[in-house]
């Protein structure tokens, strides 16, 4: 997750607070690795700032509120999650997979 004001998010943030404080999460495993792989074509570095293993969850009212799923024409997947306190996405990982 990024703070408020880092680059890129800081515009974001000014136009939608709610959304830059989320969550990014997606819809499956494959979408999840489609976007990250996209996004190291323009960033190098994107491994080493967030890691290189994405999980798939098993997310339950309970957990949080989830935005709407992208409906662009090639839709990406993509939500954001709001978390309630004391969630613990380490207790629900249902799969992962690393990406080389």
């Amino acid at each position: 997750m990024q703070l408020i004001g880092e680059e890129p998010y800081a515009s974001t943030a000014k136009r939608s607070p709610c959304n830059s404080c989320g969550l990014s999460m997606f819809d499956s495993l494959e979408n999840a690795e489609n976007r990250l792989l996209k996004l190291s074509e323009r960033d190098e570095m994107i491994f080493t700032r967030y890691g290189n293993t994405i999980s798939e969850l098993s997310l339950k009212v309970e957990h949080g509120t989830c935005g709407p799923v992208s409906t662009k024409e090639n839709t990406l997947g993509h939500f954001t999650f709001h978390p309630y306190d004391g969630w613990n996405p380490l207790a629900i990982i249902s799969d992962r997979k690393t990406l080389n």
